[in-house]
């Protein structure tokens, strides 16, 4: 017993000292990084080596294994590639268009550049917002009883703003995304639209935001783009970044924020009503006289009536080349000849299925605008709407594709909106949406994400967000088939019923 005490006591004493040899080549350790450190930095300033790098003092240099650290450490540093400062790329001569996302340096040590004063963080703190950011002449003529257009694009979509103004008279909000070198081509483009389209520099109101990571620069910014003539401007801008085809927003490696933008373009619309759309899609001729007129008739402006009515516009796709509809009899006539058919026909035809596209068609003689019918929530919805500004905004956590716009369209149904279909009032997209498969597995990828925050986390949030809310939850109730399987639910249900009854006398 004697000697099993003593051998215990030894291997007790052995712990500790070892323990403490541990901690003495740790704190060692951590002095001999510490100081090399600080050796590394005060070198590589600009100002003359500090004599305390040639003179430390003979301790520093006995400590155990400082000249091993050091060249440890040396040649890990020479072994780093190093990493570009700037880019020599202008935005004038991009060649593909994911070099935006590293022309102006490294995203972990982005230059420095200059950008305007007045920049708000965005809701999540991760993008930056220069609003306003090139000087409206909107507010000349402002007027709050008014309907605003809220749209977002990247810079090669910036040549949609000219449709847009063409057809809408009223105000129009976009938020433009410009990270790194995009900003200084996005900054030109709309000051050459604006002194080629007049509606555009009366009516436009650009909004920029660009992540923390790669802020604006606007360095090669000229103030205007080199161009022939007002057509040869649209053709450079949609051509910017080699996409020909006008199919994708945003190329570039940073994940496109389109809540972001969403959001940035809301809180710059001036009016008492917004208008929430995709930059291309065209509106029916009139449709922001129509509203006004609408609004005026049944008090939205006066008492804000309505406020928990969206007013949904039936959206529809031309084929490329075709003439855009002006009003309904002539879309109504498009369709016949088989140039326009329901959005996303072939792709998401269930995204818009609730705005009866067929049944809305056949809805005739109704020259001005009022309530068609009403539609329910469905779980895959994604309308385009006129609404108080007071909807609640976009969740800018969905970035890139999927859930995007269904998340704040599943905050209205829970919290109670109701959803109206206006009768004459519609939107074209132009070209007909095809099936992609690199285009489908690529959004699948970048699905996934927002996939498991709608489903596990968002929709949580809202149920306590809003007293006796309604479910966006995709697991619908259970209903068995057969009249024996209900019966046999009905008659076990009504036996516990009848079981806890007789519990409580």
């Amino acid at each position: 017993m004697r000697r099993s005490r003593e051998r215990r006591g030894l291997r007790t004493q052995a712990q500790r000292i070892r323990r403490a040899l541990y901690g003495l080549v740790s704190l060692t350790l951590f002095i001999a990084f510490y100081l090399m450190y600080r050796i590394d930095t005060a070198t590589d300033t600009d100002s003359p080596k500090p004599k305390s790098s040639k003179s430390l003092p003979n301790l520093i240099q006995l400590i155990p294994g400082f000249s091993y650290i050091s060249s440890f450490t040396t040649r890990v540093r020479e072994s780093l590639p190093s990493l570009p400062k700037s880019s020599s790329l202008s935005h004038g001569s991009r060649p593909s268009r994911r070099h935006s996302s590293l022309s102006s340096g490294s995203l972990s040590n982005p230059p420095k550049v200059h950008v305007p004063a007045g920049v708000l963080p965005s809701f999540s703190g991760d993008y930056m917002i220069r609003m306003f950011f090139i000087s409206p002449e909107y507010f000349a003529n402002w007027k709050f009883e008014d309907v605003t257009l809220v749209t977002m694009c990247s810079a090669n979509h910036l040549h949609h703003i000219i449709s847009l103004a063409e057809r809408w008279s009223g105000p129009i909000s976009v938020g433009v995304f410009g990270p790194g070198l995009e900003a200084s081509f996005a900054t030109d483009a709309i000051e050459s639209i604006k002194n080629c389209f007049p509606a555009v520099r009366e009516q436009v109101l650009f909004h920029l935001v660009y992540p923390i990571s790669l802020p604006a620069d606007l360095s090669k910014s000229s103030g205007k783009l080199r161009f022939e003539n007002c057509d040869d401007l649209r053709k450079q801008i949609k051509s910017y970044g080699g996409d020909e085809d006008d199919r994708a927003n945003y190329g570039g490696d940073i994940p496109f924020p389109h809540n972001v933008l969403r959001n940035a373009a809301r809180r710059g619309a001036p009016t008492a009503y917004i208008f929430l759309i995709d930059v291309d899609v065209m509106p029916s001729l009139n449709l922001r006289e129509d509203f006004n007129d609408f609004a005026i008739r049944h008090g939205l402006y006066d008492k804000n009536e309505n406020a928990m009515t969206v007013f949904v516009v039936p959206v529809f796709e031309k084929k490329k080349g075709s003439t855009c509809p002006d009003n309904k009899r002539e879309l109504a006539e498009s369709c016949d000849k088989n140039e326009v058919r329901s959005f996303h026909e072939e792709t998401c035809k269930w995204c818009h299925e609730p705005e009866q596209p067929k049944k809305w068609l056949q809805i005739q003689g109704q020259s001005r605008l009022e309530i068609s019918f009403n539609s329910s929530w469905t779980k895959s919805w994604e309308p385009f709407y006129i609404a108080s500004r007071q909807v609640p905004y976009f969740d800018e956590r969905f970035m890139v594709y999927g859930f995007d716009r269904i998340q704040q369209i599943c905050e209205l149904h829970v919290a109670g909106y109701e959803f109206a279909v206006l009768n004459t009032a519609f939107l074209v997209h132009d070209g007909w949406k095809f099936p992609d498969k690199e285009i489908k597995e690529l959004q699948n990828r970048r699905r996934s994400r927002n996939w498991v925050l709608f489903h596990f986390h968002y929709q949580q949030v809202l149920l306590k967000m809003y007293q006796n809310p309604k479910s966006c939850a995709p697991i619908e109730t259970f209903v068995p088939k057969g009249f024996k399987a209900l019966a046999h639910i009905n008659s076990r249900n009504n036996r516990i019923k009848r079981k806890y009854a007789s519990m409580l006398t």
